[in-house]
């Protein structure tokens, strides 16, 4: 994704997280989520990491990121 920063603009590259990445998370929760809270902390900063790199704000809280994506955490 890095490659393709200047040439996909930022709308795209959310839905392309949305398509591609997100659905990982929401769909293997019931499977990882019973696995241990560490492995959780794990999902959720690896999901953080990714938020952060598609929307370029590496400032904001968590539940802004997601609330400008229009996304829920994987824990809900």
């Amino acid at each position: 994704m890095r490659r393709f920063t200047k040439l996909i603009s930022k709308a795209t590259s959310v839905k392309l997280c949305k398509a591609v990445n997100l659905p990982h998370f929401h769909y293997c929760s019931p499977v990882w989520h019973f696995c241990g809270a560490r492995n959780t902390e794990k999902i959720e900063a690896l999901n953080k990491r990714i938020l952060r790199f598609i929307v370029d704000d590496f400032e904001s809280t968590y539940n802004n990121l997601l609330d400008k994506v229009d996304s829920v955490s994987p824990y809900n």
